[in-house]
């Protein structure tokens, strides 16, 4: 095996094993072409420091730029033989073009700044996108919530039935939690794009680097100042991978849900076909496996938190090798939740709600009780304690009859009544009728942000401007640095020609 280009101290080449174990080039493919776009920002600002030759900056270049062509159509292979893609890629510069030109590449830069530079800047590329598909489910949820809009859902707490809402205002619960991870990605985001090269090792250089050009020619938003911290705090991947753990944990719980009620025991919604399995051996069965897979990867996304948290406990400052590991679980985390997004986009567009049972179960339970209580505490002079304990009195009475809250009679209010509360609550039966029509109580819903169809109108209105404000913000950022890589690939065409 040959003596790798970094290892001048050392007499032998890596042992064939050593060299499988430290190698990371198979995570590292994911930021080949962010090194090599690294890499000619940073050789182009050598050349305007006076650092390279015009000459070399143009060699250097063009192999940089043959490299990245040949990796984009496929005819370029990560080969055995090398640490990482830092080493790859100065190899093969080296071997085109000698090491007189070609070993100016890596001045005033080591691994530890360059693999920073190119985390971050695929890190933003990252959460763009988990960001872009964050919105389209919000999106989703919104137009759900508008077709669904004065649909009943049964609203439960410790998996008891609740209270009566609307299934606009669950969704919009859920849009509601989606829009803060949106807004934490946002702030992951300001503390990524920040650009740490030119901090060498640890301690700076002696060459007249300008690390403002080359946060311009990347398009970044500052620069990571202390070369400490620059070339060995990662704790932006924490805060990210927790983010994304924060919305996983969200769309988990509502997946959970939606499990639950396209069984046949709640009923409440169907699946479309195309996200849903079957049984080999039981074949009246629909599994909503999609779902559940949603769910298990969840875990793998919490895992890799904890993972990084083990990674980062035990080390000292400065750059150490046990970062090398992070990146597997940078990448696993996006390519796991950039997944669950699209695909539960897809769930949501093609859901359908199963109104007729629903409102069957409503008619058939006790979901009322609470909207008895408050008319009594309203309107007939209760405190709401005496109207909780006499609906109580009454729930527990019809369940021990065998009878359901429909079948309440104003009579049997009056009897328990005088027997509960020692005075007599007397109630029409079109009061009563009125009171236990759900789709009434729905409308008499008068508090900020409860689920009647007013308020879960106003709430889809703020959302709404809400989105179309994120859009901005995420198209702004994208915009900034598409514009500034467009502008350092026309330098280097530039160079290259002239």
């Amino acid at each position: 095996m040959k003596k790798g280009i970094y290892r001048s101290r050392l007499n032998k080449p890596l042992n064939k094993e050593a060299e499988k174990f430290i190698s990371s080039l198979k995570e590292d493919e994911e930021i080949l072409i962010e090194d090599i776009v690294g890499t000619e920002a940073h050789n182009i600002m050598l050349y305007e420091q006076g650092i390279i030759k015009k000459e070399e900056l143009k060699k250097i270049l063009e192999v940089l730029e043959e490299i990245k062509k040949d990796f984009i159509d496929g005819k370029i292979k990560l080969q055995e033989g090398y640490e990482d893609i830092h080493e790859f890629l100065e190899s093969k510069v080296i071997e085109r073009i000698g090491v007189e030109a070609g070993g100016k590449l890596h001045t005033a830069r080591s691994r530890n700044d360059q693999v920073a530079l190119d985390i971050r800047m695929k890190l933003r590329s990252l959460i763009n996108e988990a960001s872009d598909n964050l919105l389209n489910l919000i999106e989703a949820l919104i137009n759900l919530a508008l077709k669904e809009l004065n649909s009943p859902i049964i609203l439960y707490t410790h998996l008891q039935q609740a209270q009566l809402g609307l299934f606009s205002h669950y969704l919009m619960a859920y849009a509601e939690a989606f829009s803060r991870d949106f807004e934490r990605l946002n702030e992951c985001y300001k503390r990524i794009n920040l650009n740490p090269l030119g901090a060498c090792a640890i301690a700076g250089t002696k060459f007249p680097i300008n690390r403002v050009r080359t946060t311009e020619l990347l398009g970044f938003d500052g620069i990571v100042e202390n070369s400490i911290d620059a070339s060995s705090f990662r704790d932006f991947e924490v805060e990210t991978i927790a983010a994304l753990s924060i919305l996983m944990l969200n769309l988990t719980r509502m997946v959970e849900d939606l499990i639950l009620w396209s069984s046949r025991e709640f009923n409440f919604i169907e699946l479309a076909d195309e996200y849903a399995s079957s049984s080999s051996i039981m074949p009246q069965k629909k599994n909503p496996c999609i779902l559940e897979l949603i769910r298990g990867k969840t875990g793998e996304v919490f895992g890799s938190l904890i993972g990084l948290l083990t990674i980062f406990k035990g080390l000292p400052s400065g750059y150490n090798r046990d970062l090398q590991e992070t990146k597997k679980l940078l990448w696993r985390c996006f390519k796991t939740v950039n997944a669950s997004l699209k695909i539960f986009i897809n769930i949501i567009k093609t859901l359908n709600l199963n109104k007729t049972r629903i409102e069957k179960m409503i008619d058939e339970g006790y979901l009322m009780a609470t909207e008895l209580a408050e008319e009594l505490s309203l309107k007939k002079g209760l405190s709401f304690r005496e109207a909780h304990k006499l609906v109580g009195e009454l729930i527990k009475k019809m369940l021990y009859e065998n009878k359901k809250m429909n079948k309440l009679s104003p009579n049997l209010i009056e009897q328990l009544s005088n027997q509960v509360l020692g005075k007599t609550i007397n109630v029409s039966q079109e009061e009563l009728e009125n009171i236990l029509d759900f789709k009434k109580a729905l409308l008499e819903k008068r508090s900020l942000g409860a689920p009647s169809p007013k308020e879960v109108e106003k709430e889809i209105s703020k959302i709404k401007k809400k989105i179309e404000e994120y859009k901005v913000q995420l198209s702004t950022r994208i915009n900034k640095v598409n514009e500034a890589l467009e502008e350092l690939q026309r330098l280097v065409n530039d160079y290259i020609k002239n």
